[in-house]
């Protein structure tokens, strides 16, 4: 059986005319239509959804005809391969849990003050928990062992050019009141910033772009909104610099590309050429002004169907992709901690083993909680033999002082 593909769509969100040119093949690679229906000939495809994790065929059977229990068989094992690519774990799940703050305040001598755009404002989170900015704000009281102020300024669809007539003002005002009050416990000491998307997505979703995304006029804007947003957002940064005390942490955040399946399409070529070039301007921007780069692009990178919200028609991360943003930013924390000269964690004491890992049990790992402030997690790693070599079990880091191995002979 040979699939015709007259139109094809992601959710709400149409493919430019060069993507939906090599939706065959994309089919043919990801679940092997052609190959294992054909074997049968008794089924005509009608239509093909892609949703979060899954892939729906609507189709009737023709009569008389049965699909074999092989090419059954074997579909399902195509099906759940991609489903496994469509949906991986997300890291970070054990450092950056949801958090405490139900909003986007919570009062503290010592305060995380956050900025950007949607991505600050929690859209696309079932909850305020679960964005990455509470989810940030949780790892920082964990870190510091005393509790921190929040403030979250995100607002949703804001962009280099509208940060300054409210959010960035508010900010200013935040750090010149606790900076200049005369009391050294009232200060900023952690600020993040996320910034770009908003300056480029119209230009992007044009007509311009989506027909010809290689022509010259929708090459022209691109170039265009690049350049006033690198205009703009180094003015947003040297003033944030030069206004926050010696002291604060300081962290700008790369963009995303929510159009990077990890699958090969030329749209996602298009568009990470696009994302690679702002976020050049915001590595640039952030070295030049003393902030640490967060690395979300990389991160977020080909996974874009089950991190985000793509499928249905939003670019905004689901909850598992907040969990990724606040992970790279708990990873470019912990790489400023090393090059500050930040001494690693000392190996943990006072280990003990309880438990038979023979048939099928579990062996309980303990060991004493190490004291330092900045731990992130632990990592624990298995030796049939004493002296290695070694292998790490745990997936992502260890949040406590405990791990069942339940893998272990």
């Amino acid at each position: 059986m040979q699939l015709d593909v007259k139109r094809f769509s992601l959710g709400f969100l149409p493919l430019p005319v060069a993507a939906q040119e090599k939706i065959q093949p994309f089919l043919d690679r990801v679940l092997d239509l052609n190959k294992e229906l054909s074997r049968s000939g008794a089924a005509v495809v009608q239509q093909v959804l892609l949703e979060q994790g899954k892939a729906t065929i609507v189709g009737i059977q023709q009569e008389g005809k049965t699909v074999s229990d092989e090419a059954s068989v074997r579909f399902r094992e195509a099906v759940a391969a991609a489903d496994s690519r469509l949906a991986p774990e997300p890291p970070g799940g054990n450092v950056v849990p949801p958090g405490t703050v139900d909003g986007k305040t919570k009062i503290g001598d010592e305060l995380y003050l956050a900025l950007g755009d949607s991505l600050a404002a929690n859209v696309g989170a079932p909850s305020p928990q679960e964005g990455y900015v509470s989810r940030f704000h949780g790892y920082l009281e964990r870190q510091m062992r005393h509790p921190v102020g929040l403030r979250n300024l995100g607002v949703s669809g804001e962009s280099s050019s509208s940060i300054t007539e409210g959010q960035l003002r508010l900010a200013l005002d935040e750090i010149e009141e606790r900076r200049d009050d005369g009391n050294p416990a009232t200060k900023v000491s952690v600020l993040t910033l996320n910034l770009g998307a908003n300056d480029l997505i119209g230009h992007v979703g044009s007509d311009d772009c989506l027909l010809a995304p290689a022509g010259a006029v929708c090459q022209a804007r691109i170039d265009a909104g690049l350049a006033t947003f690198g205009a703009n957002f180094g003015e947003i940064a040297s003033t944030l610099a030069s206004e926050i005390e010696p002291a604060t942490e300081f962290y700008i955040m790369t963009v995303y590309n929510p159009f990077d399946f990890g699958i090969g399409l030329p749209t996602e070529d298009f568009s990470n050429e696009i994302i690679e070039r702002l976020n050049h301007i915001v590595r640039e921007t952030a070295e030049t002004h003393g902030a640490v780069v967060v690395d979300a692009y990389s991160l977020m990178n080909g996974n874009a169907t089950a991190w985000t919200h793509v499928l249905t028609g939003d670019v905004h991360p689901n909850a598992a992709g907040y969990q990724v943003l606040a992970f790279s930013l708990v990873q470019a924390r912990q790489r400023w901690q090393s090059a500050m000269g930040v001494p690693p964690p000392a190996a943990p004491t006072g280990r003990t083993v309880s438990g038979s890992g023979s048939s099928g049990g579990t062996l309980e790992l303990d060991w004493a909680d190490n004291a330092e402030a900045d731990l992130a997690g632990y990592n624990v790693y298995r030796s049939a033999t004493s002296g290695g070599p070694y292998t790490k079990v745990n997936p992502s880091l260890v949040g406590s002082s405990a791990y069942p191995d339940t893998e272990a002979d």
